[in-house]
This record gives structure tokens, sequence and C-alpha cells, in this order.
């Protein structure tokens, strides 16, 4: 199984263990995993269902051939392709910035501890370590004025003597360099955090004992992973409310995963609602007409869909190849923007960045 605790920290209620079962076939395509570790291990959580975009490019963790995980670059309007990567290390949670200039991501060393967060000029590769944990650290995001919000969480050794990460928050490096933390909730699990002027998208998972997040009902048919919380940008504060949040477009199946625009009118997020197979689709809401549009994917499912602008880019897996396909505006179809097939991942020779200080 993929050494990364983004795959190993995953947690779900009794009724996601056929759904683990039911997508052994994709593991082995998405992660090279044997099969599913238990029932507490999604599918969803795994590096490759995950995606960054911008308005000319995209990037998505691959496999090289050292069995890391890369980060492939691909710019759409030129074509041009690149397998980033750090011998020894996996590369996850890309981000990047709406123009496509800077790519951000987290270095884990495999077989170690503690993360970095990395920091990248798309034109020149020059990359720079922006900061370094003992724990974890996810899911990274660009603010206003160089700023980064992300989410990390201590290192806790469980009784068994597996280092556990469930204790996560919400943390701000400013221009200066220096981290703050903004928020602690202490959330099992941070996922797919997105954030407009207003408010902060986030799938997330309640610890057992306490959380500003209500339990999952196993029972229920209609679930949902995705909450907000109000989100003062421009002074990096995040506000918690005295009551517990509520799950946020509860519809038939599961949604999670969500991504919002500046301005908060478009979210996108995942949903699935079959079992046979399963699978996620896509959903793109406009919460100024209250419209929603579902997309049901060509393949075996939608990566965590990214808004840029009013457009929702989203990678649409199938069992050989990936297709990059964009939502834009009174469109009724997503434009294909992309194909990359696994093969030609594979024959791409891996570029080796080099990480200042």
């Amino acid at each position: 199984m993929l050494d990364s605790e983004e795959f190993r920290r995953g947690r779900t209620n009794v009724g996601f263990a056929s759904l683990c079962r039911a997508l052994v076939g994709l593991l082995l395509l998405i992660v090279g995993a044997s099969g599913c570790s238990d029932a507490t291990t999604p599918p969803r959580n795994s590096p490759r269902a995950y995606l960054a975009a911008s308005v000319k490019s995209v990037a998505f963790p691959v496999r090289n051939s050292g069995g890391e995980f890369a980060l492939l670059l691909l710019n759409y309007e030129t074509g041009g392709r690149k397998k980033l990567g750090l011998k020894g290390s996996n590369l996850l949670s890309p981000y990047l910035s709406p123009d496509g200039s800077r790519l951000l991501f987290v270095r884990h060393p495999r077989g170690e501890g503690g993360r970095e967060l990395v920091a990248c000029e798309t034109s020149t590769l020059h990359c720079k370590s922006m900061v370094k944990s003992e724990g974890s650290i996810s899911y990274p995001i660009e603010l206003s004025g160089g700023r980064i919000l992300y989410v990390e969480t201590p290192t806790r050794i469980h009784p068994d003597g597996r280092a556990v990460y469930t204790d996560n928050d919400f943390w701000l490096l400013g221009q200066a360099g220096h981290p703050l933390k903004l928020t602690d909730i202490k959330l099992y699990q941070i996922r797919s955090v997105s954030a407009s002027d207003k408010e902060l998208y986030f799938s997330a998972m309640p610890d057992a004992t306490h959380s500003v997040i209500p339990k999952f009902d196993s029972g229920s048919l209609r679930q949902s992973e995705i909450f907000k919380l109000p989100f003062d940008q421009s002074l990096g504060r995040i506000e918690i409310p005295p009551h517990k949040l509520s799950p946020l477009f509860r519809q038939d199946g599961i949604a999670i995963s969500p991504s919002v625009s500046a301005d908060g009118s478009i979210v996108a997020y995942l949903r699935s609602v079959n079992s046979s197979p399963y699978r996620f689709d896509l959903v793109i809401e406009d919460l100024v007409s209250q419209s929603t549009r579902l997309v049901t994917s060509a393949g075996l499912g939608f990566s965590s869909p990214v808004v840029v602008g009013k457009s929702v880019y989203a990678n649409d897996t199938s069992e050989n190849q990936f297709r990059i396909r964009v939502g834009q505006p009174g469109k009724i179809y997503l434009d294909l923007l992309a194909e990359i097939t696994n093969a030609s991942i594979d024959a791409m020779e891996t570029i080796e960045l080099e990480i200042a200080q």
C-alpha cells in the first residue's frame, strides 16, 4: 500500500466497506495497491483522485519509475507535459494559482515522518521550501498577498505504535513566513479545502469524542462530508460558530470534495449514488440562480473538481487514460481540454526538482 499519510488516515463509516471492496480494481489503477487494507480506507482518498487546475494548466499525482508519487504538470494551451519528482519522496496535495504561474505541493519523504510545503514557479521550476512540520501538512491553497492557507496536524502515537494524524486544523503562512494556527477544532480529517472571499469550504470527518461537525448516520441514504465556515480572507480569520456545523448539499448518495469560486456563487463537488459500479460524478451548483447540473463520468469517475473564475475543471478517469475537462458558464456539456494515457505517463522522464531552503 502507499506509504502516505494522506492515504492511510482516511476513515469512513461501515457503509463504505462495500464501496472499498467494489473498487479494488480502481485502486489498482489509481495507487498500484494490492487491494483495500480494511474497510476504513476509502478509495476517494487516493492521491490520483486529486487535481490542481488553472486557466492554462493542470497538475495531479502520478507514479514515477521509482515507485514514488510525482506530479504531472500539463499545459493544455501548448500541450507541454512535465513529470516532476523528488527521489525518495511522494509529492502530494498539488495546488495551482489561478493564472498557473505558481505550483504548491507537499513533500513527504518515503518511510519518514514530517512534511514540507513547497512552492515552485511553473515557468522556471525554481522551488522553495515554505514551511516544515514534524506532523502532517496537506491541502495548501494560495490567498491574496502570497499567503498560504493549509491543513496541519501533529503526530500522535497510537497504543499499537503507529503514528496517527487525527487533530487537523487550519493554519496560515503569512508573507513574513511565520505560520499561524487559525483554529482549534482537531478534526479527524480535513480534505479538499477551497476559499471564497467570505467562506471556507472543505470535506471533513468528525473526531469520535469532540467535534464541530456531527457524526455520520451510516444508515442514511443522504450523506455529505461538505461543510463551510465563515472566513474573512483579507484578515485571515476563520470564525468557529458555537453550534455544530450542518453538512451541505445532502441529496441521494454522498457528497464530497467541494470547490468554490472566489465570489462564492459557484460550488462544484463530487457525488455518488451508484453501488454497482461505484463512481463519483460531478455536480455544479449555481448558488445565485439556484440551479444544479449533474455531469456523469464517462469512465471510472471524476477527480476532485476545481473552480477557476466561473469555470469548473475536473479529471475524468478511465481504465487507460485521463480526460481533462472543463465546464464553462452557459454550456450544457463539458469541453475536453486534454487527454493523456497511462502508457505515455509511464514513458515520460521524471524531472528531479531542487528545493531551496
